[in-house]
């Protein structure tokens, strides 16, 4: 009995708050999939235009919340392990007491400065004359999270990468500058909203399918800086599913923070660790063109070795056997070069894209002794072998003439 008189209370609490952010303009949006430590989201809405300004609502209601005060607070206290998921989230969080007797709610931001250690629990205090009401929107303005002018970001890719049953965007996009949490979770937000609404395809048959209609499914990257996006280190990632998508269509789901209507973004724990790595081991120009360029050189008279044999072998000029006689050294150089690119220094951005179109050309030609070697005569057979080998001689050819291009650029 005693729960369910809780329960009540605090369902009480939760629409006398909401009721009174509505009363001043924002939208209160219960969180019923029970986002840890956060009530609800309220956005600010300018006329009938959602701002994308948001707040995290925490809601306390009961007379045990108002009992304690200090001077002309009331006094709430929470244990460390929620204060630190609220100062540490993307949104700004609001602590709001609310007194049913009087229908007052009364509120306070939770942040490093408001809460405070008692060395066992923290406090915070909460001014009573800090009510949401009129008076208090000036001041609510002032805490919710901002609009982050687009020129502070770049938007690098956009991607297509619908099927059959959703429509689905990726977008990647670059940091200007330094940024709080908060921030770059606007980003977030704002590429996501504005993304759902581009009208980009990446063919016909895709626009066919799904013509003037929204993304259903967008994904977000952020990289703080060229070089992160480089090495594909993002900091956050962020999921975005149209309510209305039914589950089987979805995406596997992020792990992550609610920064608003259901966007999930992922804070990428191992970020700083990659990105000190990458800064430690990354080359100079000169020495990472020093190291590649004689890479490059090889593999180009790899490619024309094994187009001019394969084709032999095609055209039934070269047996199998002689084939493998007169490219044994080749094959044996293919795998040694496929070793010294992945082991090349961290190329610097200038040189990103040399570096990742001269690890897709080892690649091709590394599966050429992997075709042709002893174990792969029990999976393929001679027709296939030579189908496979002959395709990816062509890609490394094609890929050449691409990275023969990038490296005229940064020469």
């Amino acid at each position: 009995m005693r729960a369910q008189q809780t329960d009540r209370i605090a369902r009480q609490g939760v629409h006398l708050a909401a009721s009174a952010f509505e009363a001043i303009g924002f939208a209160f949006r219960e969180q019923h999939q029970s986002d840890y430590g956060i009530d609800a989201h309220v956005e600010l809405i300018d006329g009938d235009r959602p701002t994308g300004r948001l707040l995290g609502v925490q809601v306390k209601a009961g007379k045990s919340y108002l009992s304690e005060t200090i001077g002309v607070n009331f006094v709430f206290r929470a244990d460390a392990k929620h204060v630190d998921y609220w100062v540490d989230h993307a949104l700004p969080v609001l602590v709001c007491l609310a007194d049913l007797d009087n229908d007052i709610v009364y509120w306070q931001l939770i942040d490093s400065d408001t809460a405070e250690s008692t060395g066992t629990d923290f406090r915070v205090m909460v001014p009573k004359d800090q009510v949401i009401d009129d008076k208090s929107l000036s001041a609510l303005r002032d805490v919710l999270t901002m609009v982050v002018p687009q020129d502070r970001y770049t938007l690098l890719k956009t991607n297509d990468v619908s099927h059959g049953t959703a429509k689905r965007y990726s977008f990647k996009a670059v940091l200007n500058g330094t940024f709080s949490k908060s921030e770059i979770a606007s980003i977030v937000r704002q590429i996501t909203t504005d993304g759902a609404g581009r009208r980009y395809y990446r063919d016909h048959l895709v626009e066919g399918r799904w013509g003037d209609s929204d993304a259903q499914v967008v994904w977000t990257f952020i990289y703080p800086s060229m070089d992160d996006h480089a090495i594909n280190n993002p900091v956050c990632r962020g999921l975005w599913n149209n309510p209305s998508l039914p589950q089987a269509a979805r995406p596997t789901a992020l792990k992550g923070e609610n920064v608003g209507d259901g966007l999930i973004v992922d804070w990428i724990s191992y970020y700083a660790d990659v990105a000190r790595i990458s800064a430690e081991s990354k080359a100079t120009k000169e020495e990472f063109l020093a190291a590649a360029v004689p890479l490059i050189e090889l593999l180009d008279d790899l490619i024309q070795h094994f187009r001019k044999a394969l084709n032999s072998l095609e055209t039934s000029q070269l047996s199998k056997a002689e084939f493998l006689d007169r490219s044994q050294g080749h094959l044996r150089k293919a795998k040694e070069a496929y070793r010294e690119v992945a082991d090349l220094p961290g190329a610097p951005y200038e040189c990103s894209e040399v570096d990742n179109l001269l690890q897709q050309i080892a690649a091709s030609v590394d599966n050429i002794p992997l075709l042709y070697s002893p174990k792969s005569s029990a999976k393929w057979t001679d027709a296939s072998r030579l189908f496979q080998a002959i395709q990816q001689v062509e890609d490394a050819s094609n890929t050449m003439q691409d990275l023969k291009y990038e490296l005229r650029k940064v020469r």
